[in-house]
């Protein structure tokens, strides 16, 4: 088998030891997948790219007759994974707005009544 991580951390590079990533000779016996992609400093990462990488590693590795092994720790990444990509709409602007305007309300009453 071949090891996709599940992880989001782990799918940054340089971020190694708050993430509890294999070094490279702990990796050499078994081929990993979702390490290392994307800079922590420049680039964005989010559970539907996860979604969509996870899925074509998955395909490569049953095309070579190997066994994808997912691993590590996101729930949310494991969630899609496991039960497909929910059938949301997609976020508008003026839905972040409200969401936003929602989060503020409750943290104002929250801190009058503390």
């Amino acid at each position: 088998g071949e090891v996709i991580s599940a992880d989001s951390v782990q799918v940054y590079e340089h971020l190694n030891v708050g993430s509890a990533k294999l070094s490279r000779e702990e990796m050499q016996s078994i081929r990993h997948h979702m390490l290392d992609l994307k800079s922590p400093i420049t680039d964005d990462f989010d559970v539907a790219e996860f979604y969509q990488l996870a899925n074509q590693c998955m395909d490569d590795i049953h095309e070579r007759g190997k066994v994808p092994i997912v691993c590590g720790g996101t729930g949310m990444y494991l969630k899609w994974l496991t039960d497909g990509k929910p059938d949301v709409p997609k976020s508008t602007k003026e839905s972040s707005l409200r969401a936003e305007k929602v989060v503020k309300e409750i943290r104002d009453r929250y801190n009058k009544n503390a």
